[in-house]
């Protein structure tokens, strides 16, 4: 969703546990802002999704995912021009 000064992106990720098994949906939202697209926000919802996140820390591995895609779809814009 574009929100004037932000992007608000919607999504799920299918969390596994440690042995490789794939426990549930984790629903969150990433809140970009277009001035620094790399101060984003992520925001996990409901109840389910915030324990998947505390149970099996998902949140740094997103967090890093994250950053590392839009730095790189910056860097491509920044090349393109």
């Amino acid at each position: 969703e574009y929100k004037g000064k932000y992007l608000k992106l919607i999504s799920s990720h299918h969390v596994m546990n440690n042995n490789g098994y794939y426990v549930g949906w984790a629903d969150f939202s990433v809140i970009i802002p277009l001035d620094n697209p790399l101060d984003f926000r992520l925001h996990f919802h409901g109840m389910k999704s915030q324990n998947l996140n505390t149970r099996y820390l998902i949140r740094e591995y997103m967090e890093q995912t994250l950053y590392y895609s839009i730095e790189k779809m910056l860097e491509g814009i920044n090349n393109a021009k």
